[in-house]
Order: C-alpha cells, then sequence, then structure tokens
C-alpha cells in the first residue's frame, strides 16, 4: 500500500514537471514565431487587448437593448474623449513636471553638497575613514552625472517619443478598427475556433480556452485598476504633503505597480528624495504616505479586485517581464505578464484534470473491489 501511494505521488510530480517543461518548450517557440511576425502582428495584439478591455461593457450595454455596433461607438466615444482629456490637462502637467525636474538638478546638487560640507565638517571628529569619504563622494558624483545625462537628453527624448507615436499612427488607427470588427463578430469568431478543435477534445478544448481567457481579462483589467487606484493614492497623498512633481511621481507608481507592491516602493525612494531637499521631516512624511498607500494596496485594494486564480507572484512576474524584453522588447514586456498568467491557467487546468482523472480511477477500483 506505501508503495502505491509513492508511485503516486511520483507520477504526480513526474508530470507536474513535465507540464511545466512542455508549457515552457511551447511558450518559447510560439515567441519565437511571434518574433518573426512583430511587424504585422502589433496591430492585431493591440485590437486583443482593446477587446479585453471593452468587451464587458459592450456586453452591458447589449443587455440594456442597446444594438452591438451602437454599443461598440459609444465605448469608443468615451474613450477617446477620456484620452482627450488626459492628454490636454495632464499631459502637459507631467512634462512641465519633467522639465522643471530637469532644470533643478543642479541645484538640487548644490544643496546635497552643501549639506554633505556641513556633515563632513560637523562629524569630522569621529574618525569617519578615507575609504567611506572616498565611495561616498564617487557614488554621488555618478549619481549627479547621471541624472545630468538624463536631463540633457530630455529634449531629445520627448523629440524620439513624438516621432515614434506618428510612426505608429497607423499601426494604432489599425488596431482600433480591428479591434471594432473583433467585438462586433466576437461569438462568430469564437465559434469558429471552437469548431477547428477535434470532436474527441472540443469540450476540454472550450473549457481550457474559456478558462485562459476568464484569467488573463481578469488579471489585465484587474492590474489596470490596481495600478490606476494605487497612482491615484499616491498622488493624492504627495500634493496633500506639499512634495514637488507629485503628479509625475504618482504616474511613475502607477506604472511601476504592474509589478504588485513595487510601485509604491519605488514612490517613496523618489518622493523621499525629492522631499529631502526641502527638509528631512517632509522626506519623512513622504516615506510614511508611500508605505501607508503600500499597506492599503496589500491589505484592501488587490485582495478584493485580484481573485486568487489570476494572482501571480512577484517573482514570476519580474522573471516574465525580463524574459518578455529579451525576447520581443517593449512589446514582449506588455504581453508577458498576461502570457504568464495563461500559462498559469494552462498548468492549474491540467493539474485539475490530472487530479479529477486519477481519483475517479480510484472510485472505480475501489467499485470493482466492491463487487468482487
Amino acid at each position: 500500500m506505501m508503495e502505491d501511494r509513492e508511485e503516486i505521488k511520483y507520477r504526480k510530480f513526474a508530470y507536474l514537471v513535465w507540464s511545466v517543461l512542455g508549457v515552457l518548450i511551447l511558450a518559447l517557440t510560439f515567441a519565437y514565431f511571434l518574433n518573426l511576425l512583430k511587424p504585422i502582428l502589433t496591430p492585431f495584439i493591440l485590437a486583443v487587448g482593446l477587446v479585453y478591455l471593452f468587451r464587458p461593457v459592450v456586453i452591458f450595454l447589449d443587455k440594456r437593448g442597446f444594438h452591438r455596433i451602437l454599443s461598440i461607438v459609444i465605448v469608443y466615444l468615451v474613450f477617446f474623449i477620456i484620452l482627450s482629456l488626459f492628454f490636454v490637462y495632464f499631459v502637459p502637467l507631467i512634462s512641465r513636471q519633467l522639465y522643471e525636474f530637469g532644470r533643478n538638478i543642479p541645484e538640487y546638487f548644490r544643496r546635497l553638497s552643501t549639506e554633505l560640507g556641513y556633515l563632513q565638517s560637523k562629524y569630522s571628529r569621529l574618525g569617519i575613514p578615507t575609504w567611506f569619504d572616498q565611495v561616498s563622494n564617487q557614488a554621488v558624483k555618478n549619481l549627479r552625472n547621471f541624472l545630468l545625462r538624463f536631463a540633457s537628453n530630455l529634449p531629445s527624448l520627448g523629440f524620439n517619443v513624438v516621432s515614434s507615436f506618428f510612426t505608429n499612427v497607423f499601426y494604432f488607427v489599425l488596431s482600433f478598427l480591428l479591434g471594432f470588427y473583433l467585438l462586433k463578430d466576437y461569438e462568430v469568431i469564437r465559434e469558429t475556433v471552437y469548431e477547428l478543435i477535434p470532436l474527441s477534445y472540443r469540450s476540454h478544448g472550450q473549457a481550457l480556452l474559456s478558462r485562459v481567457s476568464k484569467v488573463v481579462r481578469g488579471f489585465v483589467i484587474g492590474q489596470a485598476l490596481v495600478s490606476f487606484s494605487v497612482g491615484i493614492l499616491c498622488t493624492l497623498a504627495l500634493l496633500i504633503l506639499g512634495v514637488d512633481y507629485a503628479l509625475l511621481i504618482g504616474l511613475v507608481v502607477g506604472v511601476l505597480n504592474v509589478i504588485p507592491y513595487f510601485g509604491p516602493l519605488a514612490g517613496a525612494v523618489l518622493a523621499g528624495l525629492v522631499a529631502l531637499f526641502e527638509s528631512p521631516w517632509l522626506a519623512l512624511l513622504a516615506v510614511l504616505a508611500m508605505i501607508i498607500v503600500q499597506q492599503i494596496d496589500s491589505l484592501f485594494i488587490s485582495p478584493n479586485i485580484m481573485s486568487y486564480q489570476v494572482r501571480l507572484h512577484p517573482v514570476l512576474i519580474v522573471f516574465s517581464l525580463l524574459a518578455g524584453g529579451l525576447i520581443w522588447g517593449a512589446m514582449g514586456m506588455l504581453l508577458s505578464i498576461p502570457a504568464a498568467a495563461a500559462l498559469k491557467a494552462i498548468v492549474y487546468y491540467f493539474l485539475e484534470e490530472r487530479g479529477s482523472s486519477e481519483e475517479k480511477k480510484g472510485d472505480e477500483a475501489k467499485l470493482w473491489k466492491v463487487k468482487k
């Protein structure tokens, strides 16, 4: 009996290992072919992302009696109005804060040099080792050079962003056009995909695709809501405290919060450094505010928005981002986390199926013994 149990455990472990290896091999093969087709796949991938974001609202309007095409048009209009308001009101503010930050870098380093000189003269009698002084001076010098290079590259960076935007206008328009047709004929396309699956595997294929679609949609929408909420909370907290560049720091926090709990940590570092040039007390308050936001995120926001089935470990998210960036650049980083969520759903599905089949075999064996 013990040998049977050990054999079952070994089989389950071997099945898990081979399942993970198989999924990784398939993912790498799929990523290789995606890389070959990257130039023409970009608008299609963006269109699928739009479908994941807009379809719940379109379905909501459909249930209220709106025609499908009218529902899509309303969703598109609302989205473009929000996007226009963002570019009209928030982008100039963010650009102005970014410009002011780059312009004030020399002043910040002048204050930092003054404070370091004061501390050095005050604590010179403590006998600080010369190597520590050399290391700290070199670190400050390297940081200063980096920030000055970054500030000097801001004009060219802005030009590259603008030129890249206009270069990809065609992809942007095409993705929304494709998204329109995908939303309009979503049910027809889904049934066509199901019919391509062999009849003997169709029920499993439908269940698996439905699970993957649900998990990816839940993760994308959930993570977007979490990042938006955390960014807003950080911005409001810094505005209340009077920290400079609150909107810029809040934007950075929201974007970096794609790695769970990393956004507020980065915000604490940025806000603390910026506030430190005003006063140490303000810097302490800014760091405490970011810690409070992180606690609110971990205790209330993320658990209520992200269900267990779409939650990914931060280590897996970092690995996915690095692997996606290595394989496919910026687009790979954008797609890596939804792909990791899909892979998790696939592995869990097969493990659940394997477990249910093992239980079924065990029940059949018990029933056979009873009959005998």
